[in-house]
């Protein structure tokens, strides 16, 4: 819930709740025990800060020259019904960029921050159809997420248009730093089909191939961001 105070420029309040059901874990062992009880029943709410700047017209697909900045940062403790006790930091840039008449620059730098206590349903994922497409969701997770991606949007026709884009970023703990990896990196191509000329607004066809040989073809509306 957000309070406009200057020209494209809100401050609120922010709150998250999510509750896990286990119902059975058949691979139980002494090995797979950290991520069972990782995985065990229990309840991560939350509440905190936010800063927004918003002078999107379009948030399906925004326009060149206009721009996006939000931080999150929210606290979860038992006295708000939380089983458990950490801090997330949330931040999300993105900017818009003309080329020519017909086509513009994309550019996000994605954070996720968790303090060492936080929950593995509730750590910094990778991949999916928003960021560093190519990747299985939640294939990488840990408590640091950076990420970043850019697209090259050309609408080559009243109904058409192409995309190009890339993405780099990885997941990292700050306690175990090696095993982070090598850098997660990906790129595709993908086609817009325009369904609702009134508000300019696009289907959104994605194919990606992630530096690991997998790949991900993914169908929305609107743009990855």
């Amino acid at each position: 819930m957000y309070r406009k105070f200057a020209t494209n420029w809100y401050v609120g309040v922010c709150q998250q709740f999510q509750q896990i059901k286990l119902k059975s874990f058949n691979e139980f062992s002494e090995k797979t025990a950290p991520i069972y009880f990782q995985l065990d029943e229990g309840n991560s709410s939350g509440l905190g800060l936010g800063l927004l700047f918003d002078s999107r017209t379009n948030l399906l697909n925004p326009k060149p020259k206009e721009a996006y900045i939000s931080v999150q940062a929210i606290g979860f403790a038992k006295v708000l019904g939380s089983d458990y006790r950490f801090a997330l930091l949330d931040l999300d840039m993105r900017y818009y960029q003309k080329l020519t008449t017909k086509s513009l620059m994309a550019y996000q730098i994605f954070g996720q921050m968790r303090t060492p206590d936080a929950p593995y349903r509730m750590l910094g994922l990778l991949g999916g159809p928003m960021i560093l497409r190519g990747y299985y969701q939640g294939r990488f997770r840990d408590n640091q997420l950076i990420a970043s991606q850019f697209e090259y949007r050309w609408r080559f026709h009243k109904w058409f248009g192409l995309t190009a884009f890339g993405a780099v970023g990885n997941v990292f703990n700050f306690d175990n730093p090696e095993q982070s990896g090598a850098l997660k990196s990906a790129a595709g191509l993908g086609l817009r089909i325009l369904v609702d000329p009134q508000e300019n607004s696009f289907m959104r066809f994605d194919f990606a191939l992630s530096r690991n040989e997998d790949f991900g073809f993914y169908v929305s509306f609107g743009e990855a961001f």
